[in-house]
C-alpha cells in the first residue's frame, strides 16, 4: 500500500516587505491581504460575530479599496476553448478551458468506460462496439449498517493515466455517532475522494474532507475540491479536518486566513490531491462567505464570485459582488492572489474568464426597469503590501435595450459575445484586445435569446436557448448558428432549427449544464438529451427520453439539424404499458445521461443500460448491456 502522507500548506504572511524589496519573483506564494488566525478565543469570537446567519443563507462583505493602475498585470495566457477529441479519436467532456478538466458522469479513455449512476460507479471495456462490465462499485451498500445517513450523492468522475476518481458527498442524518465528536447530534455534510487503479481497478486511497462541495477540477495529475464548510454545534471543534483511514487532522489555527472586515460564516476549503505514484493531499483555508455563486478555473488561478444584498444610504438595497483569486505555484500549490468588488450578479461560470493576465466578467442588477449589465475587466495588483484585483476597464451602458438582463455569454481571448433578453435578442459582439476600453463593435437582433454559447471551429458560435413570440412570449427551444467572423456584423447563418411547445412540454438539461452537450467538431456533430410530453387519447403523457445527434452544415438553410435519435426508454417498458398507452411510465434509469464516441461507434449510457451504434445512416445497434 501506498504511503499516505497529510500535508497542509503553511504560507508565510507574517514576513514583512519592504518597499525597495517588492518584485515579482519575492511576492508570490506570499498571502498578501490576508491575515491569519492565533487563537482559539479569536476563531471563536469571529464566527460567533455571524451566529445570527444560517448557513447557505445570505451574508455581508464590506467593500474594498485599491488605486487603478494602468501597468501590465500578472500571470500568463488562458483559453476557454473546449476540446472533444483527443489524439486516440474519442470524444470527452466539453470543457470551458481546454486542459482543465471537470468532474463529470462519463468519462472514456478510449479502451473503458467510466460512468456513475444510481449511487454506483461502472467500468466498461468496449471494443468496436462489444461492451463488457469489468467493475460494479454500489456505494449505498456501505451506509446500510447505520441508517441514519442518507445515501451518498456521487457528484464527479475524473481519470488520470494512473487512476480514476469518484467524488461524493456525504449527507448524514441529524444523529450519527463517530469519533469526530464527543456530542452525536450533529448535521454535518462531508466529501469523500475515492481513488482506483486504473490497472487493477482496486481502491488505492480514500480520504473525507469536512464540507459541501462547491465544484472541482483536474489540471494535469492535481485534483482540485472546493468546499464550505461550517460546523454549527456549540462547544465543539469546529476547524476542517481532513480524515484518511482512522487519522483525522485538523486544520491548525495559523494555517486559517481571514480578510480582515469581513463577516465570518464558513470555511472555504481548497483541497489539492496530487495523483502520483505517491498520493498526497494538502488544504487552504479561508474563513469567510458561506457560499459561492460561481466559479472559474484556468490553468492560473481559481477565481470565485459571491454576492450580497447591500443597504445603500439611500435606504434601498445594491446587489454588490465579490471576486476572490487564489494563483497556482509551480508544484500546483494555491496561495491568495487578490480580491476585488463588482456590481451585480454572474449568472454562470462561461461568464468569467481570464486571458493574457486579465479577468473580464460580465454581471447583472436589477430587473425590468432597474436592469443594468456590465462587463468589467480586473487586473492584479500589489498596492501597500496586498494584493487587489483592481477594476481598469468597463463597460456600464449599451448592453441590452432597457429591461434586459443576461442570459448568456461567452469569451474567445480578447472578445466576448454577450445575449440579454427582454422581448429579442441582441447578440452583442465585445473587444476586449484593449482591457482599459472594452468596446461593443457589434449588434444582431432576432426573437428568443441563447442561454449557452458554443464556439464552433473558426468564427463560429453555436446557441442553445429559446425561441419567442415577438411579445417576449416563450414557444419552444432553438438552436442557432452565428457567423463572427466580422465583429462589427454578426449574422445568424441561415434559420434556426425549433422545436416547438404546441400544447407540451421539451426541455433538456444541456440548456443549464454544459457538460450534458456531446460536441464532436471532427464529425460536424453535436448532441443532447432530451425530454418531452405529448398527448394520447385525452390523456397527458410525459414519458419520453432520446439521445439526439445534430449534424451541422453551414451550407444547408437550417444549418443544424437532426442526424439520428437514440432511446433507452423501449428497454424498460413492459407489455403492459404497451398495451395501454394511456398508462403512465417514466423511469429515471433509462433517461439517458452520455453518450461518447470511440473511432466509428457511439456509446450511449443511461442508469440501466449501455447502448453501442455503428455510426452512419441509421446509427445500427451493434450491442445492448443492461447492469441489473
Amino acid at each position: 500500500m501506498m504511503r499516505r502522507s497529510l500535508l497542509f500548506v503553511v504560507l508565510l504572511f507574517s514576513f514583512l516587505l519592504t518597499a525597495c524589496g517588492l518584485n515579482q519573483s519575492n511576492i508570490l506564494e506570499r498571502e498578501l491581504g490576508l491575515s491569519s488566525i492565533q487563537t482559539l478565543e479569536e476563531l471563536q469570537e469571529k464566527m460567533s460575530e455571524s451566529s445570527n446567519l444560517y448557513l447557505w443563507d445570505r451574508f455581508t462583505w464590506s467593500s474594498m479599496t485599491g488605486d487603478w493602475a494602468e501597468d501590465a498585470s500578472l500571470g500568463g495566457v488562458a483559453t476557454n476553448e473546449s476540446t472533444a477529441k483527443s489524439s486516440d479519436d474519442y470524444t470527452s467532456t466539453n470543457l470551458q478551458v481546454e486542459g482543465v478538466d471537470e468532474g463529470d458522469l462519463v468519462k472514456t479513455d478510449g479502451n473503458r468506460i467510466y460512468s456513475i449512476s444510481n449511487y454506483t460507479l461502472k467500468v466498461v471495456e468496449v471494443n468496436q462496439g462489444h461492451m463488457e462490465v469489468k467493475l460494479v462499485d454500489k456505494l449505498y451498500e456501505n451506509n446500510q449498517t447505520n441508517s441514519y445517513y442518507y445515501n451518498n450523492y456521487i457528484s464527479d468522475l475524473y481519470l488520470t493515466n494512473r487512476y480514476f476518481v469518484i467524488i461524493y458527498n456525504v449527507y448524514p442524518n441529524f444523529y450519527l455517532e463517530d469519533e469526530l465528536t464527543v456530542n452525536p447530534y450533529r448535521y454535518e455534510i462531508s466529501t469523500s475522494v475515492r481513488i482506483y487503479d486504473i490497472e487493477t481497478l482496486a481502491i488505492v486511497e480514500e480520504y473525507k474532507v469536512s464540507g459541501r462541495q462547491v465544484t472541482s477540477r483536474l489540471i494535469d495529475d492535481n485534483l482540485y475540491l472546493i468546499l464550505s464548510y461550517v460546523d454549527q454545534r456549540v462547544d465543539t471543534e469546529v476547524r476542517p479536518w481532513v480524515k484518511e483511514g482512522d487519522e483525522v487532522v485538523y486544520t491548525s489555527l495559523n494555517d486559517i486566513k481571514y480578510l480582515p472586515n469581513t463577516d465570518y460564516q464558513a470555511f472555504t476549503v481548497i483541497t489539492k490531491i496530487a495523483l502520483l505514484d505517491e498520493i498526497s493531499i494538502e488544504t487552504d483555508v479561508l474563513l469567510g462567505p458561506s457560499y459561492w455563486n460561481q466559479v472559474y478555473v484556468n490553468h492560473n488561478a481559481i477565481y470565485l464570485t459571491t454576492y450580497q444584498y447591500e443597504r445603500t444610504l439611500l435606504g434601498d438595497y445594491q446587489n454588490t459582488g465579490l471576486l476572490v483569486s487564489y494563483l497556482f505555484n509551480e508544484s500546483g500549490s494555491v496561495y491568495y492572489g487578490g480580491s476585488g468588488v463588482f456590481l451585480g450578479n454572474v449568472i454562470d461560470q462561461f461568464s468569467m474568464d481570464e486571458y493574457d493576465g486579465y479577468m473580464r466578467l460580465v454581471t447583472t442588477t436589477g430587473f425590468r426597469d432597474t436592469a443594468v449589465n456590465r462587463l468589467y475587466v480586473f487586473e492584479r495588483q500589489i498596492v501597500d503590501n496586498q494584493y487587489y484585483l483592481n477594476v481598469v476597464g468597463k463597460i456600464e451602458k449599451g448592453l441590452g435595450k432597457p429591461g434586459e438582463t443576461i442570459r448568456s455569454a461567452r469569451f474567445n481571448e480578447d472578445q466576448a459575445t454577450i445575449v440579454t433578453f427582454l422581448q429579442a435578442d441582441p447578440l452583442y459582439v465585445v473587444d476586449i484586445s484593449d482591457p482599459t476600453n472594452p468596446t461593443i463593435v457589434g449588434e444582431l437582433e432576432i426573437l428568443g435569446f441563447s442561454v449557452y454559447q458554443h464556439p464552433w471551429k473558426d468564427n463560429y458560435v453555436i446557441g442553445l436557448g429559446y425561441d419567442a413570440s415577438e411579445t417576449g412570449r416563450v414557444t419552444g427551444l432553438k438552436l442557432s448558428l452565428f457567423d463572427i467572423s466580422d465583429p462589427n456584423n454578426p449574422l445568424e447563418v441561415g434559420q434556426s432549427l425549433v422545436f416547438p411547445y404546441q400544447e407540451s412540454w421539451i426541455y433538456t438539461n444541456a440548456l443549464y449544464n454544459h457538460k450534458d452537450l456531446f460536441i464532436d467538431p471532427s464529425h460536424d456533430c453535436i448532441g443532447m438529451t432530451f425530454q418531452s410530453s405529448y398527448w394520447t387519447t385525452g390523456n397527458y403523457y410525459n414519458a419520453y427520453s432520446e439521445f439526439v445527434m445534430f449534424d451541422v452544415d453551414l451550407d444547408r438553410e437550417i444549418p443544424i439539424n437532426i442526424l439520428q435519435t437514440v432511446n433507452h426508454f423501449d428497454y424498460g417498458r413492459t407489455p403492459e404499458d404497451d398495451a395501454d398507452l394511456t398508462r403512465f411510465y417514466w423511469d429515471y434509469s433509462y433517461v439517458i445521461d452520455r453518450a461518447v464516441r470511440i473511432g466509428d461507434y457511439l456509446y450511449v449510457i443511461s442508469g440501466n443500460l449501455m447502448t453501442s451504434h455503428q455510426l452512419g445512416d441509421d446509427f445500427a445497434p451493434v450491442e445492448v448491456l443492461p447492469f441489473n
